[in-house]
């Protein structure tokens, strides 16, 4: 919904703190949350990506 701009994010990565903590804890909460909202799918992947799908689905 936002608009990207380029110029804004350039300077960002010349500031101290490139991820202040708001920003930090909550790409983590929601990329786990993406991670959970695919479980079905990962008991359901075929057997050449079993191993990796196994090891993601301990962690949830």
């Amino acid at each position: 919904s936002e608009e990207y701009d380029e110029e804004e994010d350039e300077m960002r990565y010349e500031e101290d703190e490139v991820f202040p903590d708001d920003l930090f804890y909550s790409f983590y909460y929601y990329s786990w949350q993406a991670v959970k909202a695919y479980q079905d799918v990962l008991e359901q992947v075929p057997a050449e990506f079993s191993k990796p799908a196994a090891e993601v689905l301990k962690l949830l």
